[in-house]
């Protein structure tokens, strides 16, 4: 899935990319989910914060789905010392590269 990562193989090398959308999303839910629960709860009801902490549940397990193949070669490459990270993991302009040699 673009929205979590990209993968770019060149005949040198495999570059994944990791965007912060999905990040991005998880924080604002968070945010919204403790906003809702603290100042609209009403109890013994299903509210939105009930809905929104299931999406925040089901990101996060899209997500881990998602990346498990990506994250068992960048572990792989990772022992072996061959990969190089640059980047920030909160840029939209600068996102974290991962470059592993071929």
């Amino acid at each position: 899935m673009k929205i979590f990562y990209e993968r770019i193989e060149t005949e040198t090398e495999i570059k994944i990319i990791t965007k912060p959308h999905a990040l991005y999303i998880f924080i604002g839910l968070s945010l919204l989910y403790a906003v809702i629960d603290h100042f609209i709860s009403i109890p013994g009801e299903v509210t939105l914060s009930d809905y929104a902490g299931m999406t925040i549940i089901a990101l996060l397990f899209l997500r881990l789905i998602v990346m498990r193949k990506v994250r068992k070669e960048l572990f792989t490459a990772m022992k072996t010392k061959q990969v190089k990270f640059t980047g920030s993991r909160l840029s939209f302009t600068n996102p974290i590269v991962a470059t592993i040699p071929k």
